[in-house]
């Protein structure tokens, strides 16, 4: 009789295991299975990615400044423009040829432009929000300090580009 329920054990035990391990394995096997399906509920544009069409034009006016006659200012007009269908975020980023951080400083949206420490970059973060179709035309305003610019003549150009980089928000 102790044989009898000994064997029975034994096999209830392996129909217990075998059923657990159908369990794990079936749950392991639809988590790889899920990573090759792809299924899309709720409307026809569940899945569409928003277009993302953005520009930004300077004018090209050159940046002379005669120091002599007490002209310090240049002024710039920037125009940036957001035709995507989600709002933007703009960062603009002054660039000089040459160092100029320690003598001009460059101010837009009232903000002034942070320096790098190359004295060559001018960095305005997160500037502007554009709105879905919104465009605006912000000035740059660039002022050098005559007292902490010594330069051989009283005319000079500055050369710089402007960069601006968008982040669409989501």
């Amino acid at each position: 009789m102790n044989k009898n329920k000994a064997r029975k054990g034994i096999w209830m035990d392996i129909a217990v295991l075998i059923v657990c391990l159908a369990i794990a394995t079936s749950s392991l096997a639809s988590g790889v299975f899920a990573k090759f399906t792809t299924q899309s509920e709720g409307g026809g544009e569940a899945g569409r990615a928003a277009a993302f069409e953005v520009d930004a034009t300077l004018n090209t006016a050159q940046y002379a400044v005669d120091l002599s006659s007490g002209n310090r200012t240049g002024s710039y007009t920037l125009t940036i423009s957001n035709d995507s269908e989600t709002p933007v975020s703009c960062t603009v980023k002054i660039v000089f040829a040459a160092p100029v951080g320690e003598f001009v400083t460059a101010r837009m949206y009232g903000r002034t432009g942070i320096v790098d420490s190359t004295g060559t970059t001018f960095t305005f973060e997160n500037v502007k929000i554009l709105a879905p179709g919104e465009t605006d035309a912000p000035a740059i305003n660039l002022t050098i300090d005559p007292a902490r610019y010594n330069a051989a003549s009283t005319s000079t150009d500055f050369d710089f580009t402007v960069n601006v980089i968008f982040s669409q928000i989501d």
